[in-house]
């Protein structure tokens, strides 16, 4: 089972910082070396656009979210069993 999940941000946030654009899209995909089938991969990819004098606000994009999304998802599908 393959499912992807994306959200594009439409005000606040990044865009207060001077993103013109700002989309995460996280896929969870089955691990193919995984013969049990209890892993999976989770690829997580960040889309943005600024503009080059506001190139320094890049380091307001950070991975710090990435366990939570992690855990959040963890939880959901060990309860969809």
């Amino acid at each position: 089972m393959n499912m992807v999940k994306e959200t594009k941000l439409v005000e606040g946030g990044l865009l207060d910082h001077r993103f013109n654009y700002f989309k995460t899209k996280e896929e969870i995909k089955e691990n193919p070396n995984d013969e049990t089938g209890s892993s999976c991969i989770l690829k997580l990819t960040r889309d943005y656009e600024i503009k080059d004098e506001f190139a320094t606000n890049t380091s307001q994009v950070t991975n710090v979210s990435l366990p939570v999304i992690v855990n959040v998802m963890n939880k959901h599908l060990l309860k969809s069993d």
